[in-house]
């Protein structure tokens, strides 16, 4: 079973809030391609920083005389944050958005915490009792 967090717009006039599903954990996507993921999914300040500190990485490696072996364990290295830290800086970047935290879904994939959290809307029951059986 996975976590989900729901974030929506509290002025936004579409009938399902403009609803953003993130998953807790750990983000493929974000370990793979970086500050490119970042850019992906409009979070301009997350995508500059990872930038930054690649770069930084790099001059601070050359700097500092390490092979390349070295400099490639420390890209590595923020690959491994940008993948343990992705999903929570999607929700801060939601965050400086507008959009607010409205509920946490448990389900096994996203489609089923989004069926589960828009029932609940529709059916007037909060989402943990609409997960129960």
């Amino acid at each position: 079973m996975k976590i989900y967090s729901v974030h929506t717009l509290a002025w936004s006039a579409a009938d399902d809030g403009d609803a953003v599903f993130v998953k807790e954990g750990f983000c493929w996507p974000a370990f793979v391609f970086g500050a490119l993921w970042s850019l992906w999914r409009g979070m301009w300040v997350a995508s500059a920083v990872l930038f930054g500190i690649a770069l930084g990485l790099g001059a601070a490696a050359d700097l500092a005389g390490l092979d390349e072996a070295m400099a490639a364990v420390l890209q590595f290295a923020l690959q491994v944050g940008a993948g343990l830290f992705g999903n929570d800086m999607r929700r801060w970047s939601l965050r400086r958005a507008g959009y607010v935290e409205n509920a946490v879904v448990a389900a096994p994939r996203r489609i089923d915490a989004e069926h589960r959290y828009f029932t609940s809307l529709l059916s007037g029951r909060n989402v943990w009792q609409a997960a129960r059986p």
